[in-house]
C-alpha cells in the first residue's frame, strides 16, 4: 500500500501528472516521425528478425534445389560449367517429371557452340518449362534505363526469362524480394515487366504488392535438395523430384553467389530464391501492417502500459513498461505466425524507452521536489510546533534530556505564575512547582532507562500543587517521554537518541467546584431546596441498613389538599410559591435528625426515627396541623390540607417496598377525605395490589374485547321523544362481574389506556347508531388525554368514515377541567370538528371555575347541567334558581340544556317549567344495550304513525 501524501502534495499531484502526459505525448509524437522516416528501420528490422527466429515454419516440399556444390565442380566439370552439363541436368529432371526447372545461372552471352546447341535441343524438349534467370543491373539508378542481362536469343526464345535481382538491402542483408520488375528492352517486347524468379516458378495469384518480404521464419535447412553432381551421376530417385518444382543454382563457396538474410546470415542465392518461392506457395509473402494502425497498435499498448505502471513506484513503473516490450513482441509475433503481415514493433520498443526515460525524470524530479519539501516542510512544522507550544491553552513544558526547559507555554507561564523568557535557560527543578518537577524527573529517569517500557506515557492524574504567590490549584497533568534522534556528527551520521518530555497540564480547579456544586444540585430540589427522591431513597436505604437500636424509623408521605383549585386560580407561578411555602414549613417543623425531601409535583415526604410509634403517629398529626392550613401566596391566601401515610419499619426490609407502603397509605387518607394521617396496614397494600391487578385485567380485556357500550337516552322535553342518548361503557369482567366505570376508568386514565379505549367506545358508538331506525344523536365522552393527542381529529373522522354515521348525528362532550388542561391545543382541534358539523356539549357545567369565559372561547352547542344541582328538585330553591340562570344565559347565546339526573316525576316537572330542552336520567330508562335503543325507536315511531295520519 503507497503511504498517504499531505495534502499539499496531493494538490500538486495534478500539474506534475500533466506534464508527465504532455512529454508523453511529445515523446509518442518524435517517436511517430522518426519511424516514419525511416530511422527506426534498423530497429524495426531486429525485432523481425527476432520474429523470424522465434517461430519456425516447416517447408512445403514442392521445392527441390539441385546444388552446383564443390562436389559437383571436378576437372571435367570446371566453372563455368559446359552448357552440355545443363542440357543433360534438364533433361535428366524432365525425365524424372519435375513440374518446373529453373536455372539460377547466368546464360546471357554465348558459351561453346556445341554446348549452346546441346542446351538449345534440351529446352526445345523441355516444350517452355524452363526458367532462365535476367538480372537488372543493381548499380544503375533509373529503374527504366537500367541495362538487363537476359539469357542469349536462342535460350530465350525456348524459355521464360525471369529476374533474379536479390531485392532491397538493408545493410547488405536481404528481406525483400521483386515480385516483378518493370523494364524497357526492346528484345523483350511486347513484354513490359519481368517477374521474379520465385514468381515465375510458383505462379501465384496476381498481387499489386511489387514486391514483397521473405518469411524466414521457414526453415531453410529443411528444404530439400540434392547435388548436382548426385544427380549428374543418376543417383537421384525419381521419386524426389517427380511433380517437384526444380531450383538449380550454385552453392559451392568458391563460386561466391552468397547473399546475407535474416535469421540465416549467409546463404547461397538460389537458397534465397527458394525461401522466397516457399514464402509465395504457403501464402507467406509478408506485407507490412499499415503505418497507421501501427501508429494505433502502438500508441495503445504504451498508454496502457504506462498507466498501468503509473500506480506502483519507479520499480514498478519500470518493469511494467519493461514487460509491455515482450508482451508487444508475442502479440507481433502471433499477427505475423497467423495472417501474413509484418508488423512493426520499432514505436512500441523506442516509445518504451522514451516512457521510461520519463518515469526515471519525474521520479528525478519528485526526489527533488520532495527532497526541497521536505525541508521546507521541516522549517514550517518547526515554527508551527513552536507557535502550539507557545500558544496552546494548556500548560506545555517541553524538557531536554539533560533537564532543561526547551520550551514553555505562554499558558504553562500564566498557571504556575513564571516570568517570560525562560525556554533552554534553566533546569525544570528551578522552574516548576515540585508535584510537576518530581513528575517530571520520574519520566526522564524511565526514558533514560531504554527499552520500550522506558517512552511509553504515563497516565493522566490530577496534582494538588501550590504556584507562586501562594495560590493552591488542581492540575490535570500528563508526561509523555519521546525519544528523539541525537545530532549529526562529522562523519554525517546521527549520534545515539536522546530522550525528552513533554509535560502537559490544565488548571481544573474552577471545574472541580463546579462537579461539586453540581454534585450538591443533584441531590436538592430546584424549587423548594429540600432534598430530591434520589436523596430520600438513598437515606431510606441507610436507615434500613442500620442495626435497630430499640427506635422506631418511619416514613411519612404527604401531599396536598386542594393544591389543584389553588394551581388553576393563581397559576403555576402561585402553585410554586405555595410548594415553597409548604417546604419552608415542613423544614422549620422538622428535627435535625430528620430527612425532608419533595419527590414531585404536589408531594413530599419526610424520614424519621422516633422512640415508638405512639411518637411517630404524634409526629405526624402534628405534621397535619403544621404544614396544612392558611397560606398567604403574595396579595393571596389559600387554605390547604394535607394527607399524611405513615409506613414504618419493621427490621430490615426494603426501601422500595417502605415507599411503597406510605405511598398506599397516602391514598388511604387522600380517600378518607384528606387532611388527616393514616398508618399503614396489609388492607392498603392488598387494595393496592388489587388495583395493579384491576389494570392488568383492564389491559387484556381491551385486548380481548370485553368492554361493551350502553346508551342513556336523551328525551326532548317538548315533544317526549328520544333525540339523543349518551354513550357509557360497562365493563362484564369475567371473574369480577360488572365492574364500576367509577373503578376501572380513574385506572385507565391514570395509565393512558383511556386512549385506547376512548378510541373504540367512539368507533362502537358511530357504528351502532349508523344502523338505528332513527337519526338521533350520538354523545360521546372525551377525555383529557384523547383531546391532548395530536391524532384526536383524525381517529374522529376514520370512525366517521368507517361507520356512514353522518358528523351532525356526533356530539362529543368535554368537561371544563378538560378545556382548562388543553387551552391552547383544544380550540385548534376543537375548531376542526366544529367545523366538519360535529357537535359539542359542555359537560358538568356550573362545577368549575371559568365557566362563562369557556362559552365565549369554544364554540359549544350544548350545556348539560350536573345532576347534583337536579337531585335536590324541587325542593333545593337554590339549586332551582341557579338552573333558571343557566337556561336563561344557553338561550341568550343560542344553546341547548341538558339536566342530567332526572328521576322522578316532580323532577321532570320542574325541569320543563324552567325552560329546559332535555333531560337523561332513570326516570326515561337506565343505560341499555343498542338492541333495546332500538327497539324504543322503533315503538316511538309507531306510536307517531297515527298521529301524522291524524294531521
Amino acid at each position: 500500500m503507497r503511504p498517504e501524501r499531505p495534502a499539499g502534495v496531493e494538490r500538486r499531484r495534478p500539474l506534475r501528472r500533466h506534464r508527465a502526459a504532455l512529454a508523453r505525448m511529445s515523446a509518442v509524437a518524435v517517436v511517430a516521425a522518426l519511424w516514419s522516416c525511416g530511422a527506426l528501420t534498423t530497429l524495426d528490422h531486429a525485432a523481425g528478425d527476432m520474429r523470424f527466429a522465434a517461430w519456425s515454419r516447416r517447408p512445403s516440399g514442392q521445392l527441390l534445389i539441385v546444388d552446383i556444390d564443390s562436389a559437383s565442380l571436378t576437372i571435367d566439370r570446371s566453372w563455368p560449367w559446359s552448357r552440355n552439363l545443363y542440357a543433360d541436368i534438364v533433361d535428366r529432371l524432365r525425365a524424372a517429371d519435375a513440374a518446373a526447372i529453373a536455372l539460377d545461372v547466368d546464360l546471357s552471352t554465348p558459351g561453346a557452340a556445341d554446348g549452346d546447341a546441346a542446351f538449345e535441343r534440351a529446352l526445345e524438349r523441355a516444350d517452355g518449362s524452363v526458367i532462365l534467370a535476367s538480372l537488372l543491373d543493381p548499380m544503375a539508378s533509373d529503374d527504366d534505363a537500367r541495362p538487363l542481362r537476359i539469357p542469349i536469343r536462342r535460350f530465350a526464345d525456348l524459355s521464360w526469362p525471369a529476374l533474379v535481382n536479390q531485392g532491397n538491402r538493408n545493410h547488405g542483408i536481404v528481406r525483400d524480394i521483386a515480385r516483378f520488375e518493370p523494364v524497357s528492352d526492346p528484345r523483350l517486347l511486347p513484354q513490359t515487366s519481368l517477374p521474379g524468379l520465385s514468381t515465375a516458378l510458383v505462379a501465384p495469384p496476381p498481387s499489386p504488392d511489387r514486391t514483397f518480404t521473405i518469411d524466414y521464419g521457414i526453415d531453410a535447412a529443411r528444404i530439400d535438395r540434392v547435388s548436382a553432381d548426385a544427380l549428374l551421376g543418376g543417383r537421384v530417385d525419381r521419386e524426389r523430384i517427380a511433380g517437384r518444382k526444380v531450383l538449380i543454382g550454385a552453392t559451392a563457396p568458391e563460386l561466391g553467389d552468397f547473399v546475407s538474410v535474416p535469421r540465416f546470415g549467409f546463404v547461397p542465392g538460389v537458397t534465397l530464391h527458394a525461401l522466397a518461392a516457399e514464402s509465395l506457395v504457403q501464402g507467406r509473402a509478408l506485407r507490412p501492417v499499415a503505418p497507421w494502425l501501427t501508429l494505433l497498435a502502438c500508441g495503445l499498448l504504451l498508454a496502457a502500459a504506462s498507466t498501468l505502471g503509473g500506480r506502483f513506484r519507479l520499480a514498478g513503473h519500470l518493469a511494467t513498461l519493461l514487460a509491455a516490450a515482450p508482451l508487444g513482441e508475442g502479440l507481433a509475433l502471433a499477427l505475423q505466425h497467423t495472417v501474413p503481415l509484418l508488423p512493426a514493433t520499432a514505436p512500441l520498443h523506442a516509445g518504451l524507452l522514451c516512457f521510461a526515460l520519463i518515469a526515471v525524470a519525474v521520479e528525478i524530479d519528485d526526489r527533488r521536489v520532495g527532497l526541497l519539501r521536505s525541508r521546507s516542510e521541516a522549517e514550517r512544522l518547526r515554527t508551527i510546533l513552536g507557535r502550539v507550544v507557545a500558544d496552546n491553552f494548556a500548560g506545555i513544558v517541553v524538557v531536554d534530556h539533560d533537564g532543561a526547559v526547551r520550551a514553555i507555554s505562554a499558558a504553562a507561564a500564566s498557571i504556575i505564575g513564571l516570568p517570560p523568557g525562560l525556554d533552554g535557560q534553566m533546569h525544570y527543578g528551578a522552574v516548576l512547582p515540585g508535584p510537576l518537577a518530581a513528575a517530571c524527573a520520574e519520566a526522564l529517569e524511565g526514558a533514560a532507562d531504554g527499552g520500550p517500557g522506558g517512552v511509553r506515557p504515563a497516565p493522566m492524574r490530577e496534582i494538588r500543587c501550590t504556584v507562586r504567590g501562594g495560590v493552591g490549584v488542581i492540575l490535570n497533568c500528563v508526561v509523555t517521554p519521546s525519544r528523539v534522534p541525537g545530532p549529526v556528527g562529522p562523519d554525517g551520521r546521527l549520534g545515539p537518541e536522546r530522550s525528552a518530555i513533554c509535560l502537559s497540564f490544565a488548571d481544573v480547579t474552577e471545574a472541580r467546584a463546579a462537579e461539586a456544586r453540581l454534585i450538591t444540585m443533584a441531590k436538592v430540589d430546584a424549587l423548594t431546596g429540600l432534598s430530591n427522591r434520589r436523596v430520600l431513597v438513598e437515606g431510606v436505604e441507610a436507615a434500613l441498613a442500620r442495626p435497630s437500636q430499640g427506635g422506631v424509623t418511619a416514613l411519612l408521605f404527604f401531599d396536598l389538599d386542594r393544591f389543584r383549585i389553588v394551581n388553576d386560580r393563581l397559576g403555576h407561578a402561585g402553585g410554586d410559591q405555595l410548594l415553597v411555602a409548604v417546604a419552608q414549613r415542613l423544614e422549620g417543623f422538622a428535627d435535625g435528625g430528620d430527612l425532608p425531601a419533595r419527590l414531585g409535583g404536589d408531594e413530599f415526604a419526610v424520614l424519621v426515627a422516633r422512640p415508638s410509634e405512639a411518637e411517630v403517629r404524634r409526629f405526624a398529626d402534628e405534621l397535619v396541623a403544621a404544614v396544612g392550613g392558611v397560606h398567604v401566596l403574595g396579595p393571596y391566601e389559600a387554605s390547604i390540607g394535607i394527607s399524611v401515610g405513615v409506613a414504618l419499619a419493621t427490621g430490615g426490609g426494603e426501601a422500595a417496598t417502605l415507599m411503597r407502603e406510605a405511598d398506599a397509605a397516602m391514598t388511604a387518607a387522600r380517600a378518607a377525605g384528606g387532611d388527616r394521617a393514616v398508618v399503614f396496614d396489609a388492607a392498603m397494600e392488598r387494595g393496592a395490589e388489587d388495583d395493579r391487578a384491576l389494570e392488568q385485567d383492564l389491559r387484556d380485556g381491551l385486548r380481548r374485547g370485553e368492554f361493551l357500550v350502553f346508551y342513556q337516552r336523551q328525551v326532548d322535553l317538548a315533544t317526549d321523544l328520544i333525540t339523543g342518548v349518551e354513550a357509557l361503557v360497562r365493563w362484564p369482567h369475567p371473574v369480577r362481574g360488572f365492574v364500576s366505570p367509577a373503578k376501572f376508568i380513574p385506572i385507565a386514565e391514570r395509565t393512558g389506556l383511556i386512549e385506547a379505549l376512548g378510541a373504540w367506545v367512539l368507533r362502537q358508538a358511530c357504528h351502532d347508531a349508523a344502523g338505528w331506525p332513527e337519526p338521533i344523536t350520538v354523545s360521546v365522552n372525551l377525555s383529557a388525554i384523547q383531546l391532548s393527542r395530536g391524532d384526536l381529529v383524525a381517529t374522529v373522522f376514520d370512525a366517521l368514515t368507517a361507520s356512514g354515521l353522518p358528523a351532525e348525528r356526533l356530539d362529543l362532550e368535554l368537561t371544563e377541567s378538560l378545556l382548562m388542561e388543553n387551552d391552547g391545543a383544544a380550540r385548534d382541534r376543537l375548531d376542526r370538528l366544529r367545523a366538519a358539523g360535529i357537535g359539542l356539549s359542555l359537560d358538568d357545567f356550573g362545577t368549575g371555575f371559568s365557566s362563562l369565559s369557556y362559552l365565549r372561547t369554544f364554540a359549544i352547542d350544548k350545556l348539560k347541567i350536573d345532576q347534583s344541582f337536579v337531585r335536590g328538585l324541587p325542593a333545593d330553591r337554590p339549586a332551582a334558581a341557579i338552573i333558571a340562570a343557566v337556561v336563561s344565559l344557553a338561550g341568550n347565546l343560542g344553546l341547548r340544556v341538558n339536566a342530567e339526573g332526572c328521576e322522578t316525576a316532580e323532577q321532570l316537572a320542574q325541569l320543563k317549567a324552567l325552560g329546559c330542552d332535555e333531560v337523561q336520567g332513570w326516570f326515561h330508562g337506565r343505560p341499555e344495550p343498542s338492541a333495546l335503543i332500538v327497539q324504543s325507536l322503533l315503538e316511538q315511531r309507531e306510536r307517531a304513525m297515527p298521529a301524522v295520519a291524524e294531521a
